[in-house]
């Protein structure tokens, strides 16, 4: 008798921290998985408020997207999703603009000029004319399933910004905004990061 009723209490705890497990489970399931999306440029540089931990989750302080648009950007595209997926946040960003002769110029020297210190160490952003269709000047080069970079064309004074956190950016980009290189089937690595000490 004792052996039987010990039984079913322990059969009865076990069902008990079963259930426990997958509430748990479900309930950080619709946690985990809050995404926000827009294209809106309006909401261009609003990265909080939209999901948990939205600004502390980025890898990067976005350093190649301006700080605002500029007022005589034409042919401006946008967009923007992050969401709480699994461990880490992810993030993709795309900003296109086509600007004035003047304000490209003044754009392509921001960017030439972007660098980071950390402690006695300096970075400086890369330019490339090989790793992109357009060339390109990048904070971020496949490290750890991230990009950041900016595809420049001077025949169009046009700027394409791209961040991407462990995303596909097959996904949402053009491929001719894609590195000529890229496999997102192949294991993440430690590429380059400007933002690494």
């Amino acid at each position: 008798m004792y052996h039987t009723k010990f039984h079913r209490l322990f059969a009865m705890s076990c069902v008990m921290v079963f259930s426990m497990v997958v509430l748990c489970i479900s309930g950080c399931h619709v946690e985990l998985y809050e995404k926000y999306e827009t294209s809106d440029v309006d909401e261009y540089g609003v990265y909080q408020g939209h999901i948990e931990m939205e600004d502390t989750g980025l890898f990067s302080p976005l350093l190649v997207f301006p700080e605002k648009i500029a007022d005589s950007a034409q042919d401006v595209e946008y967009y923007y999703r992050c969401a709480c997926d699994a461990l880490d946040n992810t993030y993709e960003v795309y900003l296109k603009c086509t600007y004035d002769k003047d304000t490209y110029e003044d754009e392509v020297k921001r960017l030439s000029q972007i660098r980071t210190t950390e402690g006695k160490v300096e970075k400086y952003i890369a330019y490339t004319e090989e790793r992109f269709v357009y060339p390109a000047y990048v904070a971020i080069y496949d490290d750890y399933d991230c990009y950041e970079y900016a595809l420049v064309n001077a025949e169009k004074n046009q700027i394409v910004y791209v961040y991407d956190q462990i995303k596909n950016l097959e996904d949402f980009l053009d491929s001719q905004y894609i590195p000529v290189d890229y496999d997102w089937t192949a294991k993440a690595s430690s590429g380059f990061n400007i933002y690494d000490e």
